[in-house]
């Protein structure tokens, strides 16, 4: 025995040494949200002209038009709706009570101030990792976005939001389960039991090839914005892969269970194959495809200004997704005009979304959509690619 530590060791004595309930403030690294200003697309700055005058915004036709940002139904039927037509460079990061919600807090969950992962499967031995021993093993993890893969027009997309996480490493929490060599995949469930069903299928797990996890950067959040989660956003724990979409990332997290390749796929991974880029539903989980963001951009307002008494529209948008940054994207306004470059457009981060804008002078009073499309053809981009994100906009006057 050389008597060095292993990072096992390590992690098992910080367990042992009981941390109890921490605090933003104790997290290494941490930089609450409110010193972040609106993080990585911060030193983006839509400009605008001197002597414009700005005279509304055009709402998009046929979308959602009720509550944004509040709790709307719950449980399964549990949403908040976030609102992305009132994103500018200072408001990129979202407030905790304005988070998207997908999945309010199943009424059944009973009393979460001792919690408890239930370990089993291909293990050296059965185990239960307590939350509140954990929590000394979190830290930063920066600022990232999170979208619902079921993210809907008739919702506005706004199934979308950024903040700043704080949580422990996920390849940190896994290696203290001490799994067997012949476990090649890992289980990670929430606690998903309801008092009535509706929104989706019972059953918050998926399972996950933990070399995939260890490469995208996925950690087990506790904390949102320098405070502990919210109770809709997985309190006191949920799991959060970046570059991920949301359906894989269980909230509530109550189970991890080693297993092999023959592991079938979970209820919740062949819900949402179709929004995660399979073709069919597998059923094995081995066969299933990552549940990765592609690159993507939409626009979310389209404002109507004035310039020395010519009216002018600005649509501003934004990007997101993808695992590189690219230099261009390119707008279409109809399907009998050209494609054109967006004029404010600058891609810094993967991890949240940037902002972007492009002025805009339509010819006549009509009905206008508008699509966008990256030319980097080596760059996945399903959805914008099929007008996933496409809106539209009827302009009065021109």
């Amino acid at each position: 025995m050389s008597g060095l530590k292993t990072r096992r060791d390590l992690l098992s004595t910080a367990l042992r040494s009981g941390a109890g309930m921490a605090t933003a403030a104790a997290i290494p690294g941490w930089l609450p949200a409110t010193a972040l200003g609106s993080g990585e697309g911060s030193r983006f700055r839509l400009s605008i002209p001197a002597g414009a005058e700005q005279l509304g915004v055009v709402p998009f036709d046929v979308e959602w038009a009720e509550a944004f940002d509040k709790p709307i139904g719950q449980g399964l039927n549990g949403r908040v709706i976030h609102k992305l037509a009132a994103l500018t460079p200072d408001t990129l990061i979202t407030p905790s009570e304005h988070f998207f919600v997908r999945t309010g807090k199943p009424a059944l969950l009973g009393p979460t101030d001792n919690w408890k992962i239930a370990v089993n499967g291909l293990v050296d031995e059965p185990m239960d990792l307590a939350v509140n021993s954990l929590l000394s093993l979190a830290e930063s993890q920066g600022v990232h976005l999170l979208e619902c893969s079921g993210n809907p027009r008739r919702r506005s997309f706004g199934l979308m939001s950024a903040c700043e996480w704080g949580g422990i490493p996920a390849a940190d929490l896994l290696e203290l389960t001490r799994p067997l060599s012949s476990a090649t995949r890992v289980l990670i469930g929430g606690f998903d039991k309801h008092t009535s069903r509706g929104g989706g299928v019972p059953g918050a797990s998926w399972v996950f090839d933990p070399g995939d996890l260890e490469a995208a950067g996925a950690f087990f959040a506790t904390h949102m914005n320098g405070e502990r989660l919210p109770d809709d956003h997985g309190y006191p724990i949920r799991l959060f892969i970046p570059g991920w979409y949301g359906c894989a990332a269980a909230k509530w997290v109550d189970r991890i269970e080693w297993v092999n390749d023959s592991a079938p796929a979970t209820t919740q991974m062949k819900e949402y194959a179709s929004r995660t880029g399979n073709d069919g539903i597998p059923e094995l989980a081995r066969d299933y495809v990552r549940g990765e963001m592609d690159l993507a951009a939409m626009p979310v307002r389209v404002e109507k200004w004035s310039e020395r008494g010519q009216p002018y529209y600005r649509i501003v948008g934004i990007v997101w997704g993808g695992k590189r940054t690219v230099d261009r994207l390119e707008i279409r306004i109809n399907v009998d005009t050209p494609w054109v470059p967006v004029e404010d457009f600058e891609h810094r981060s993967v991890t949240t979304w940037n902002l972007w804008s492009h002025t805009w002078r339509p010819l006549e009073a009509d009905s206008y959509t508008i699509r966008l499309r990256f030319p980097d053809s080596t760059v996945p981009t399903r959805r914008i690619d099929r007008g996933y994100y496409d809106r539209t906009v009827t302009i009065s006057a021109a």
